[in-house]
């Protein structure tokens, strides 16, 4: 996703929630925003994990991403 930027303590905020060191080392070493972004995104499995992102989100100032997701009342997309 584009519009997730996990630097500026997006990473660190969810290492104190739920990422174990190992988890944020392996987002953190991606060269680009975008590769961080995606492999961050594929950390997330629970509701909670979901939801505890999306609070992360709001913390750090990216409410527009939460819009963003919640913009179809939440609904999860299905491949």
């Amino acid at each position: 996703m584009d519009y997730v930027d996990p630097d500026f303590g997006l990473l660190e905020y969810l290492l104190i929630k739920f990422l174990n060191q190992m988890q944020f080392d392996k987002v953190r070493v991606k060269e680009t925003v975008h590769e961080r972004s995606e492999a961050l995104l594929d950390l997330l499995t629970t509701d909670d994990q979901c939801q505890v992102f999306l609070e992360a989100l709001q913390q750090i100032d990216q409410q527009h991403v939460v819009n963003f997701i919640n913009q179809n009342g939440g609904l999860k997309h299905m491949l």
